[in-house]
């Protein structure tokens, strides 16, 4: 019978007081074990029973005895749920296990003289993991790796971890051959789900049969290249897709401005001048309150605003030169404020007289070129 100790800690808050938040950051620490969250009830007059809030509670691994079976099968949950496709895959076990079922077959596959073993692999995996999620520099000693970690972090694809995971341990001991990995699987990433926005189900398990054969030593770093390339969509499918893109995500729709912008520094020779995403802001062209001057300019011109507001083509980034008073005024007015950016991502919009339809077109068309070869298979 699975044996069960009290809680070390624990967390109470209301609704919407950030509980959830500081469970996360403490959970990902690999010496903490949060517990799943309990709903905490309270009762008002006429005996009417109300949702309050949630409880959290924690235990350290420290406290918890060798010998005592908690320790093994407590859910560590940010970890392995994310995770059950690859460690059911390690485990020989066939198809994807539910996660209520995860444990339990984690502890009947891992012998008991494994288990100390096991569990010390997955604290130190556990640490790695955290730091793909919140990358830190005291991990990685090297602010390339971080932002590019950043960067991935922003495209929200946690399925590639699990092989991020895998190509840690056996790669990043040549630290430059980690980077060109992770380089490219960003580029992939990119092309995949946010650009193309295919079907992100398919590469669950394509990680995972990479991340085993990673382990084992079957796969090689050229090998795992060709494989990403295949599964990439093609130059053709990433420039018409990149060419009728909507970005609502405004740290997302940053993070491209501010990819080609400083993608077009490194090709001017001005690799010095190089912006990062605290210094800009994301300028909407056509703004998403526009005045009436806007307005008319649409009645005239037969124009759909809604279908230009979230284009690619029609944002941008500026820096000192924002000026929030005149976001929303005509295009004319914005100009001025354009004329002033130092940024070679607007130097088109220097050259516009007005900013329509057409503008747009031609504007995500030019970058779509300069993406495609920014974020190349190679």
């Amino acid at each position: 019978m699975l044996k069960t100790r009290p809680p070390d800690f624990l967390i109470v808050g209301l609704e919407k007081s950030g509980t959830h938040w500081v469970s996360g950051l403490l959970n990902a620490h690999p010496d903490v074990a949060c517990i799943p969250s309990a709903p905490l009830f309270g009762w008002q007059e006429k005996y009417q029973k109300v949702f309050f809030g949630e409880v959290h509670l924690f235990n350290t691994l420290g406290s918890l005895e060798l010998d005592n079976e908690d320790k093994y099968s407590r859910p560590i949950t940010n970890f392995l749920e994310r995770n059950n496709k690859f460690f059911a895959e390690q485990a020989a076990l066939a198809g994807k296990i539910p996660k209520e079922e995860l444990y339990k077959k984690l502890k009947n596959e891992v012998k008991k003289d494994k288990v100390k073993d096991f569990m010390q692999q997955l604290s130190e995996e556990a640490t790695i993991y955290a730091n793909l999620n919140n990358p830190s520099h005291e991990f990685w000693e090297d602010p390339d790796i971080e932002n590019m970690i950043g960067d991935l972090n922003t495209l929200k694809v946690e399925q590639v971890y699990i092989l991020l995971l895998a190509l840690y341990g056996k790669f990043y001991g040549d630290k430059n051959l980690f980077e060109r990995l992770l380089r490219i699987l960003i580029n992939f990433v990119f092309r995949y789900n946010t650009v193309c926005g295919l079907d992100p189900k398919h590469l669950e398990s394509e990680y995972s049969k990479f991340a085993i054969a990673v382990r084992k030593g079957k796969i090689n770093k050229t090998e795992i290249i060709k494989k990403l390339e295949k599964l990439s969509p093609a130059k053709e499918q990433f420039i018409a897709s990149f060419k009728d893109m909507e970005v609502k995500n405004k740290k997302v729709a940053k993070y491209i401005l501010l990819s080609l912008n400083n993608y077009l520094l490194e090709e001017e020779g001005k690799k010095e001048l190089k912006v990062n995403m605290n210094e800009v802001n994301l300028e909407h062209i056509i703004p998403l309150h526009p005045d009436e001057e806007w307005k008319e300019f649409f009645k005239e011109n037969n124009i759909e605003k809604e279908k230009l507001i979230y284009r690619l083509g029609n944002t941008t980034i500026l820096s000192k030169e924002y000026n929030k008073k005149i976001a929303n005024k005509f295009f004319d007015k914005k100009k001025e404020m354009y004329k002033k950016s130092k940024l070679p991502l607007n130097k088109l919009l220097q050259e516009f007289t007005k900013f329509g339809h057409d503008e747009v077109e031609r504007r995500q068309k030019q970058m779509g070129e300069i993406a495609e070869e920014l974020w190349r298979n190679q």
